[in-house]
């Protein structure tokens, strides 16, 4: 990291912020003796709060900050944000927003209070590809001046609540409500507005293939989410929702969807197999594990389809069998997805 000292007015004072390799500030080592709270230490990955007071001072960083700023004025003061500009009448709940590379020349000669959230550029990037289909270099903040906007001070409220509490899970808290915000500022505050919150079925059908693919031919293994979305090249949460948007089903409902079918499959070649080694060759725990979902997704149990398959149809229950075997051969085929997706290679 390379330093540069900064003079304050009075000349008493000495901010020395680190900057990274292309010159830019590092919010979070910038004038600490100003921070009064902060969520640095918590482990809040994408999104940060610090709230700060700052005596009158003068500052420029022509290459930037590293991550995109939104501040909240909590009380009143007078600030110049470009050494031509007038000067900005702060009042309580004044946003201004300075996205990450953005030149800073910025004077105020009054004490001023704000609340400052810090984001992580890279995940609004994620945000911006995987909600609204949009290419990195599409994402361009404005650097904005607006006297309130709930929304966000909606949300620094919040994530102060967190910060003062001190909850468990309050880490995951702050990342949901950093897609939030992320989903906010694309669309009031990004140089080119959103087309739409959903991307086009074109844009979804080769990762849910992979994901079907994947699971098609590892179902039989353990299983995870995580396993399955980086065999799709999306990130988990995406990939849950746009799986279910294109075939209807979760991709956990999907694995033991293709489970159950299989295990029919095996149940229907009349082997001679136990359920118990059946189920353990689809990736069921156990047989009971097997027979409720089987249960559940076909109305019979497998050794109500191993008797209808193989025909021991005694007394008065042979009508009955039939009629079973003709419902789990139905409810079968209904578990296949309805359009059927194309390969990644033939959507190529």
């Amino acid at each position: 990291m390379s330093e540069v000292t900064l003079e304050r007015l009075h000349g008493a004072d000495r901010c020395t912020p680190a900057l990274d390799e292309d010159g830019r500030v590092e919010m979070s080592r910038l004038c600490p003796q100003d921070i009064r709270l902060s969520s640095r230490g918590l482990g809040w990955r994408v999104l940060n709060l610090e709230r700060r007071e700052s005596e009158p001072d003068d500052f420029s960083f022509p290459a930037g900050v590293t991550e995109h700023l939104i501040g909240i004025s909590l009380a009143g003061g007078r600030l110049r944000v470009q050494p031509d500009a007038a000067p900005l009448e702060l009042a309580p709940g004044t946003l201004i927003l300075l996205p990450g590379r953005t030149p800073v020349a910025w004077r105020w000669d009054t004490r001023i209070s704000f609340s400052l959230m810090a984001l992580d550029p890279r995940f609004l990037e994620q945000v911006a590809e995987e909600d609204f289909g949009m290419d990195a270099a599409e994402v361009e903040l404005q650097a904005s001046v607006r006297t309130s906007d709930p929304v966000v001070a909606t949300i620094a409220a919040t994530l102060s609540r967190e910060l003062l509490d001190a909850r468990p899970g309050n880490r995951a808290y702050a990342e949901s409500l950093a897609r939030i915000l992320c989903v906010h500022l694309l669309r009031q505050y990004n140089r080119i507005a959103p087309k739409d919150d959903a991307q086009p079925v074109s844009a979804l059908a080769r990762p849910v293939a992979r994901a079907v693919q994947y699971i098609q031919t590892h179902y039989a293994g353990e299983l995870t989410l995580e396993d399955v979305a980086r065999a799709a090249q999306m990130s988990p949460f995406h990939l849950a929702r746009t799986f279910k948007s294109a075939l209807g089903v979760t991709p956990h409902k999907f694995l033991i969807q293709t489970r159950v079918r299989n295990a029919r499959a095996l149940l229907a070649t009349g082997a001679g197999r136990s359920l118990a080694d059946v189920a353990e060759s689809v990736g069921f725990a156990d047989q009971s594990h097997l027979t409720r979902h089987m249960k559940r997704e076909l109305g019979v149990t497998p050794g109500e389809v191993r008797s209808a398959t193989n025909g021991v149809q005694p007394g008065k229950r042979a009508a009955r069998l039939a009629r079973m075997k003709q419902l789990a051969l139905s409810a079968t085929q209904a578990l296949l997805p309805g359009p059927t997706l194309r390969s990644p290679e033939a959507a190529g």
